[in-house]
């Protein structure tokens, strides 16, 4: 199954890039610091998938564009889990660096690829204590400029992590699909 994400998150991402033949815009200028917030749709596989039904998300991040085509940054994930029947409340957050890749030059879509390595927690009633592990999130997309500022952002991502909780282990994995808003500074 995860081949299979990761499969489909490629091939979305490099479908993507034919479009960022679109006519070239003037920018005025390198703007290297990007803000984003995007709100996702969370759906849950492998293990997730026993204890949680599609969530609500959010993302907030950071990244300095080092060149035009490489930004480095931070992120923040907030997950409202929207748990299986009988279930006890779930709590699910990562922080995370984030590496961002793009098509160099001004453009007013442009596709991107990103990876991150995050932190995620996950917080049950049912644990002692909150588990927390390393774990990744592959994706891709596209922005369409709005302004020389502001873009709007479109994102097909895989998230995943293992967690060890006591004697099991719990595979947490998600596909995602985010639509959000970004300003370049």
């Amino acid at each position: 199954m995860k081949r299979m994400a990761f499969v489909v998150v490629m091939t979305i991402g490099l479908g993507w890039a034919g479009v960022a033949r679109a006519q070239a815009v003037d920018a005025g200028g390198p703007k290297r610091v990007e803000l984003a917030g995007k709100v996702g749709m969370w759906m849950p596989m492998d293990d997730a998938d026993d204890y949680a039904d599609a969530s609500l998300g959010l993302r907030l991040h950071g990244a300095y564009w080092v060149v035009p085509a490489f930004a480095i940054g931070g992120a923040i994930d907030f997950v409202a889990v929207n748990e299986e029947e009988g279930v006890s409340d779930l709590t699910y957050y990562g922080f995370g660096i984030t590496g961002l890749v793009t098509m160099p030059g001004p453009a007013r879509v442009k596709p991107f690829g990103e990876l991150s390595i995050e932190r995620y927690t996950i917080d049950s009633d049912d644990f002692d204590d909150s588990e927390s592990d390393i774990g990744f999130r592959l994706g891709g997309g596209a922005t369409l400029e709005m302004s020389p500022n502001l873009a709007l952002v479109g994102e097909i991502a895989y998230s995943t992590v293992d967690f060890d909780i006591g004697f099991a282990s719990i595979d947490v994995a998600a596909l995602i699909l985010e639509v959000g808003v970004a300003a370049r500074l």
